[in-house]
C-alpha cells in the first residue's frame, strides 16, 4: 500500500509520467462522461414517455382501441408458446405416470398402497391422454411460427403508449372494485336499516 501511495504522489518522471493528479483527473473525467451519459439516456426515455402520451392524447379514442389491440396480440401469441410447451410437458408427466405404474404392477403390492389393482385401467388412461396431447400440440406448432412472425410492429413511442393504456385498464379495474365494494356496503346498511324499521335487530331493545 505504501508503495502504490508513494507510486501516486510521486512527481513526474520520464519513467514515470503521470502523477497522482493526472490519475484523478482521468477518473473525473471518466466519471463525468458516465453521468453525462446516464442523463442523456434519461432525457431520452422522458421524451419518449411524453411522445407515448401525446399518441394517446391525440388519437383519442381510436389510437387506444389500436394499442390495446397490440398489446392482446403480443399477450396471446406469447401464452400461446407457454401453453404449447405447457401441453408437452403435461404429456410428458402423463407418459411417465403411466410407465411408473405399469412398473409398479410387476411386482408384488406392498402393504398399505390402495388401487393397486386400478393401475393397468390408470394407465391405460394416462396414455390416452398423453397421446390426445401430442397429437394437440403437433397440430398448434404447425402455425406457431407464422403467430409468432405476426406479432405487431411497436415502435419505442408504442411501447410507452402500451404501458399507458395498461396502466389505465388498471385505475378502471381499481376504480370498479372500489365501486362495487361501496355499492354492496351500501345496500348491505340499507337492508339493515329497513330490517330495523319493521322489528327487527333495531327494535330489539325496545
Amino acid at each position: 500500500l505504501a508503495q502504490a501511495l508513494k507510486f501516486l504522489f510521486a512527481r513526474p518522471t520520464s519513467s514515470h509520467p503521470f502523477s497522482a493528479m493526472d490519475f484523478f483527473n482521468k477518473v473525473a473525467q471518466k466519471a463525468s462522461e458516465a453521468t453525462q451519459e446516464a442523463m442523456d439516456g434519461i432525457n431520452e426515455r422522458v421524451e419518449t414517455a411524453k411522445a407515448g402520451k401525446k399518441l394517446l392524447d391525440d388519437g383519442g379514442e381510436n389510437a387506444q382501441s389500436i394499442m390495446v389491440a397490440k398489446k392482446t396480440a403480443r399477450a396471446a401469441i406469447s401464452n400461446e408458446r407457454f401453453f404449447l410447451t405447457s401441453l408437452q410437458d403435461s404429456a410428458t408427466q402423463y407418459e411417465e405416470a403411466a410407465a411408473g405404474l405399469r412398473k409398479a404392477k410387476g411386482s408384488p403390492c406392498p402393504d398399505g398402497v390402495t388401487g393397486y389393482d386400478d393401475f393397468e385401467k390408470l394407465a391405460k388412461v394416462y396414455e390416452e391422454r398423453a397421446k390426445s396431447m401430442r397429437e394437440a400440440a403437433a397440430v398448434l406448432e404447425k402455425g406457431l411460427d407464422t403467430a409468432i412472425g405476426s406479432s405487431p410492429s411497436v415502435s419505442k413511442v408504442e411501447e410507452d403508449a402500451l404501458l399507458l393504456v395498461s396502466a389505465k385498464g388498471l385505475r378502471s379495474t381499481v376504480h370498479q372494485g372500489l365501486t362495487s365494494g361501496y355499492d354492496e356496503a351500501h345496500n348491505a346498511v340499507k337492508r339493515m336499516s329497513i330490517s330495523s324499521g319493521s322489528g327487527g335487530y333495531g327494535n330489539a331493545g325496545s
